[in-house]
This record gives structure tokens, sequence and C-alpha cells, in this order.
């Protein structure tokens, strides 16, 4: 467990007798409180609720009355699992510092539980050495590593569903056209099947990426590990042979295809009558397929890889299949190609999931990160009784459950994305299928000091309603996310700093630098230093086009403190421009805002803190509530995705927020 990194001699030496530990992280521990209800916000007392520590659940206190638990025994974050007689379990990661909320969801017996999750590659960079590095001899069991942040997730799901682009091989026959060819290592169907997965999707554009072997190993290793498939094969018509599963009391059918067709290619790449691939979408063969399919099952899933990278509004070829689906009996269509989060939306009677995001995969676009999880709760007459998403954050490599304000974040855009009837619940996105969630206002004041913006404020529990006061205000989103510098995970690792590079032991995360939460950016430096000391994001942050942009944040100490801001043109490659910010602090915590002007040309950004060596002596500065804001030019007509607001002079403001009911 990595609590602190050792302190170089030099400076430890220099500090001796000034009564200061700068390098002290106190994991957050003791008890944390937490609260059990049922769909209705009403109370479960009674319900059982444990902690997982190492591979078991021990730790069992009940609620009271009032649903309230209190256990005593974490440190740092932990998964939590809440059970009740008649009701579904649910698990969810929590902290000392969080007052976790547990909604469950009555069954006779015969609710199913399934989920869903997004891309999944376990590409080159699996077996970099400076990434998660699956060792030789180790491939196994460092593939169930890499999934551990999610694994007690699909614990009592009765299917779980995931998507694998590029097939499962050691093949060496690579496509001949394609400019990016994908492979998965032979033991991931294994460690698939050792997390819990039970279904894989294979309808993509990478199906195809070593040929017909690549398919037949494929089909063979995914069998060998016992897990289910469709939407691959060596021909078309077992590319399009659905899966049929007894799931609990309910029969399931789930077939699925892509339009992403690689036609421009000389070799192609979906199934026909002499070749193996992935299912073409073809809406002949969908209304086919769902015809034969009505009779046997009561509930139909169609899974389709659709609509373009990146973008999470489903194109219209999308929408028009999800249509379709539904008017043939389909009753969940899920979405996967675009890699970044979509919405929930209703396609006549099926629920239409427009995107998932990339779940595990070594794409470094920051974009890509988030994801979610998709839980669904279906009675055996193919009914959807509830569903939501829980958002993930993949750390680098490995998909996480997170928490605080990434969790919000995520569960904010998806809420934004969504033309469903949706609700926040505690970090989670909430279906509303029964019209139970209620809005919630606070009155917000802000003011400026003289004629320039305020200290942006933050909107992170809701979104801005109505504005009085003043004339002058905008409303903007955080790219960053991860600027709390929190521990966000449950994993072992304690201020780890997610998505952060911190590779010297004179930058650190510690309690002792927190403005607010639990742990904040500290960097030290003294006299015997050359060079500053300097952190930064893992990667580059896209940037929306025209828009202004700033970097706000809270700083302590009196050092030599600079931003440097990185400009890029592409994802990849060197920065084409540099800005230089000096950054001015005091000894109690002073706020900093500066406004930035992205030069012609610049796609992306990333933020470097510098800590310079001072002349004399050892300096220490805190960094905490970091921001980058893209700010709208434009009053929106829909502001629930907008989560900091600046105004010129003083303002009342009324924030609204959407959630799930809780009984007082």
């Amino acid at each position: 467990m990595r609590i602190r990194p050792a302190p170089a001699p030099l400076l430890v030496a220099l500090l001796v007798g000034c009564n200061v530990d700068i390098y002290g992280v106190t994991p957050a521990s003791g008890r944390i409180m937490g609260r059990v209800v049922d769909m209705d916000g009403d109370p479960l007392g009674g319900a059982t609720v444990s902690v997982l520590e190492g591979d078991r659940w021990t730790d069992l206190v009940h609620t009271d009355a009032l649903g309230w638990f209190e256990t005593s025994r974490l440190q740092g974050n932990q998964w939590i699992r809440v059970e009740a007689d008649g009701y579904l379990p649910r698990v969810r990661p929590a902290g000392p510092t969080d007052q976790p909320l547990f909604r469950l969801s009555e069954s006779d017996g015969s609710t199913v539980r399934l989920v869903f999750v997004g891309s999944t590659t376990f590409g080159e960079g699996y077996y970099d050495q400076d990434g998660l590095g699956l060792r030789h001899g180790h491939e196994l069991a460092d593939i169930v590593a890499s999934l551990d942040g999610v694994a007690p997730l699909l614990e009592g799901v009765q299917q779980a569903n995931i998507v694998l682009e590029g097939p499962v091989s050691d093949h060496d026959g690579w496509h001949p056209d394609k400019p990016a060819v994908y492979r998965n290592h032979p033991l991931t169907p294994a460690a698939l099947a050792r997390v819990g997965f039970d279904f894989v999707h294979l309808a993509n554009d990478h199906a195809f990426d070593l040929l017909d072997q690549g398919v037949a190993d494929t089909i063979a290793q995914l069998e060998a590990a016992g897990l289910s498939h469709a939407g691959a094969g060596l021909d078309a018509e077992q590319a399009w042979a659905p899966t049929l599963r007894d799931v609990g009391a309910l029969r399931l059918a789930t077939i699925g295809c892509t339009t992403l067709t690689g036609a421009d290619y000389a070799v192609g790449i979906v199934a026909t009558d002499v070749q193996g691939g992935a299912a073409a979408c073809d809406r002949d063969a969908i209304d086919e397929r769902l015809a034969l399919l009505a009779p046997q099952a009561e509930l139909t899933v169609l899974q389709l890889h659709s609509g373009f990278s990146l973008d999470p509004k489903p194109s219209l070829t999308t929408v028009e299949l999800a249509e379709q689906a539904s008017s043939g009996g389909a009753g969940l269509v899920i979405n996967h190609h675009p890699r970044v989060n979509g919405g929930l939306s209703w396609v006549g009677d099926a629920l239409f999931v427009e995107s998932l995001g990339a779940f595990a995969t070594d794409l470094t676009l920051w974009e890509t990160y988030p994801s979610a999880l998709l839980e669904v709760h279906v009675d055996h007459d193919g009914v959807i009784q509830r569903a939501f998403l829980e958002p993930l954050l993949r750390d680098t490599l490995r998909p996480m459950a997170v928490l605080g304000w990434p969790r919000q974040r995520i569960a904010r855009d998806l809420l934004a994305a969504s033309s469903a009837d949706v609700a926040l619940d505690d970090g989670a996105l909430e279906l509303d299928l029964d019209g139970r969630s209620e809005l919630q206002e606070r009155l917000l004041q802000l003011s400026a000091d003289g004629d320039g913006w305020s200290q942006p404020a933050d909107l992170r529990d809701g979104w801005l309603s109505s504005i009085e006061g003043t004339d002058y205000w905008q409303v903007g989103r955080d790219l960053l996310r991860v600027g709390d510098f929190e521990d966000i995970d449950a994993d072992d690792d304690l201020a780890e700093g997610f998505l952060w590079i911190a590779d010297s032991s004179y930058e650190w995360f510690s309690d002792q630098a927190a403005y607010e939460g639990s742990y904040g950016l500290r960097m030290a430096r003294d006299e015997s230093h050359t060079e500053p000391v300097w952190t930064h994001p893992r990667h580059r942050v896209p940037l929306p086009p025209d828009k202004p942009i700033s970097v706000a944040g809270q700083l302590r100490g009196r050092g030599d403190v600079e931003l440097q801001v990185s400009w890029y043109d592409d994802s990849s490659g060197e920065s084409f421009e540099r800005s230089y910010h000096s950054l001015e602090g005091e000894r109690d915590w002073t706020p900093f805002h500066v406004e930035l002007t992205p030069p012609e040309g610049a796609e992306y950004a990333n933020l470097y803190l510098k800590l310079y060596p001072p002349e004399r002596g050892t300096v220490h500065v805190d960094i905490d509530a970091l921001r980058l804001i893209a700010w709208e030019n434009f009053t929106p007509d829909e502001l629930e995705p907008y989560d900091s607001l600046r105004v010129v002079g003083e303002a009342t403001c009324r924030v609204r927020r959407k959630v799930m009911p809780v009984s007082d």
C-alpha cells in the first residue's frame, strides 16, 4: 500500500527541528455512515452490510429502523455490499468521508440482474512494462487484476456482458488493408470468465483483424472458457446466430451487428457466405432474426457497433436501427462504437443505450477515460423494472468505479445526454421509470471584486436554474475532472493522484495539503536544487472549439510557482506553443484564476505545475481544487452539463438538481 514517497535525505536534514512533517499522509479512516432505502426512498431497517477485505466480505452490521448503518473497519475507500430480504443486493465503493446511499429494488425471486459494459481491448499497452505489464507466465492473473476495480459490481449478476474488440489469438496473419489492427491475449476469455463475465459481444470493425484464423481462434477460446457470444463467425449465418440463454426465470436472446463494414478495403471485414467476420447490420437480417426470436425469448437484446468515434450523439443510422429493433420486439438496444459515454433514451418500447464508452483499453485519449456500467433489472416476463448507470473512470489501463467529483461529473454528463426521464442518485444515474424523482433547489450568492469576473463557483450538486442581479454571467465545464487530487477509487493505493504524473519524491498528494476534501498536491524544493519540480495530468486534455478557457484553483505557500500550459494540434506529438503564468501564493489559502487564450490550431492542452528552488532554505507549496474550465460564449438553452459559474458584480443564483427521493 502506497502512503508516502521516501523523502530525499538532504530535504529530511533541512526539515529536522522545524516540527513539520510535510511528507505526512494520514489515510482517511474511522467509521463510515451510510443509508439503505427502497425505490421510494423509504428506509430499509435490518439490511445486512458487509465490507470487502481481500477476497472476503466481512464486518457484517445491520441497518437501524431509519436505514442507517455504521462501520469502523475502513481505512481508505472500500467496497460495501448491502443485502435485504425481498430485495436485490447492491454493491458500491465508499469512503470514510462519504455518506453513501444504497437504493435497493424489490424482487420476488424471479427478477434477474443484467450488466453491460463498453468496448474492451487488451491491446499493446497491456504488454508495456511501463503500463500494467503482463508478465510472462502471469498473464491470466494480470488481466484479472486489471479488472479488480470493477469486479465487485459483477457479483450476483445473472448475466454480465462485455464487448471485445479484436480477435483472441496469437495468429500472425494481419489484415492487409487496415491501418489499425487489434489483438487480445489468448487468455483473455479465461480472465473475463474468472472476473464474472458471461457473454461477449463480437460485432465490430476489429473482429476480422487476424482474418479467418483469428475469428476461429476467438470462438474456440470463448467457448473453452464457457462464455456465450454473438456477432461474429466464420460465415454470415454463424455471425448472425443469436445466443439464447436461460437467465434465472428469464429466456434471454442476444444478437449483434456493426455498421462499420470496411467497404473501402480490398479485403472485407464482415462475414459473407465465403468469409468470416462480423455481422453487418442489415435491415432484412434484423427483421428476420427478431421475428424468429419473438416466440422464443421474453427479452431480446440487440447490441450495435455503430455511429461515429468520440461522438456521444448517435448517428441517424444508429437511431433508425434502434427504432427498427424496437418495432421488431427488442426490449433493449445497446450501442458501443463511439468509445465515449452517451445517454439513455426510449425508442418505442425499447430502452436505447447510446454508448457505454471504452471500458478497458490502452487508448490514451482523455475523452475516452470515463465510461459506465449499466445494470438492468428484468422480471420473468422480460419487462425492465429498473436501470441505472454506475460511472467508471480508467486509471490509464484499469477501469475503476470511482467516488467524489469524477463520479458526479460523469453522471451529470450522462444525465445531460439522456432524453429518457433520468435522475441523479448519489453519483449514479437512475432511469426514473415511475416518476419518483424530485427537483431540489438552493440559493447561491456570488460577487466579484472590481469589474472583472468572480472566482468560478462550483455547481457540482446541480445546475443553474435562474440568476438575478447581473446581466453578465457565464457557465462552463471542468475539463480536468481530477483536479481535487482525491483518492477516488477503492484499490489498495492511498493518495496516488488518479491520472496525475508525480514521479519524484518532491511532489506528492497529502492530507496536509487539502484545501477541501481529504487530499491536495504538495510540492517541495530547497536551495541545493537547480531545476523546478513539476507535475501534470497524465494525458493532454481536448479543448472544445472557440470557447474561452481559464484555470482556477487554490494555492498556499510563498514559493515561486509557475503554471505552464502546453498547446497541441493533435492527440500525439510535441506541443507547438507554450504559455507561462506566475501564481502568487500566501501563507493561507489564496484563490487564483488565470485566463487563457488558446493559440490558433490548439486542439489539446496540458497543465504543468512547477515550483522553482528558493535562494535559501526549503520551500513547499500546496495546490488544490484545480479546474480547467471551458466557458460558453452564449446563454445555452440546456444548463445541465455545466458545473461552473462566474459573474460580473453581484448575483443571486438558483441551483437546481433532479434526484431520486430519500425520506427524512
